[in-house]
């Protein structure tokens, strides 16, 4: 039965999927940055990328992140893209686990941004 905030069962489904599929890759991605010395790549990464997309938070501003950790707003850009390029990897390898083909690896992915884009 469709609810009455208008999701069907599918797209109810499908949004837990993929905010499960982020939660895992999440987890791993602040091992890793725990385990290399990474703290402000993964708050910044975390705090600009993620908090928007799962919980509607404000985008926090490149120069007030880099603030936090006594980094200019360039190196806590560079902060974000390194850690955009790191977690864009874990996504691929989690994907890889169950995608057959490399082109089901980028069509999941771009069918993930679709659902958290909704």
């Amino acid at each position: 039965e469709p609810q009455d905030d208008g999701l069907t069962p599918d797209k109810i489904f499908d949004r837990q999927w993929a905010v499960g599929l982020v939660m895992r890759v999440i987890s791993r991605f602040e091992t890793e940055c725990r385990n290399t010395d990474k703290a402000a790549h993964c708050d910044i990464f975390l705090q600009r990328i993620i908090a928007p997309i799962l919980h509607g938070a404000r985008e926090q501003p490149l120069a007030d992140l880099g603030a936090k950790y006594g980094i200019t707003e360039k190196q806590a850009g560079n902060c974000l893209l390194t850690a955009k390029r790191v977690y864009r990897r874990m996504m691929e390898d989690e994907i890889r686990l169950y995608a057959e083909t490399e082109e089901d690896v980028d069509d999941e992915i771009r069918e993930l941004f679709l659902i958290l884009g909704q």
